[in-house]
């Protein structure tokens, strides 16, 4: 009886598993991204997140609208559907690019309406491509 009873919760949990949120960090609304001072060659820019979608704003007037997917723990992947030409890398640099995965971020610490990130690859987790924080705009 007791064995039946764990095997139920266990088939609860895990049914119910998707409906938890992944990371409690990111609620919808509107933030600014700022990026650190030693990736200043990055332009800060405004986003709007809203369920599993995205807008984003570019101080120039432009905007990229995407989707985004929780991948593990508190790390998400933007997608705006924009793919990158590969035609001119040759096989084996398509191979190291491939080997390097998505690109992904990774909200780390919140302070109020702060919350640091970095990007980094899935597969090269220790390579940083940029961090700075994302701050929620009232």
């Amino acid at each position: 009886m007791k064995t039946s009873f764990q095997i139920a919760f266990c088939f609860l949990i895990v049914s119910f598993t998707d409906k938890i949120p992944i990371c409690d960090k990111l609620s919808d609304g509107k933030y600014k991204v700022h990026f650190d001072e030693s990736f200043k060659q990055y332009e800060d820019y405004k986003i709007e997140i809203n369920r599993t979608s995205y807008m984003k704003y570019l101080e120039n007037g432009d905007s990229v609208k995407g989707k985004f997917e929780w991948i593990y723990n508190c790390s998400l992947r933007f997608d705006s559907g924009i793919k990158v030409n590969l035609d001119s890398m040759t096989e084996f640099e398509k191979l190291v690019q491939k080997s390097f995965g998505n690109s992904i971020v990774k909200l780390e610490d919140i302070h109020g309406d702060t919350i640091n990130f970095r990007t980094t690859y899935s597969g090269n987790l220790h390579i940083t491509l940029n961090q700075g924080k994302l701050i929620r705009l009232k």
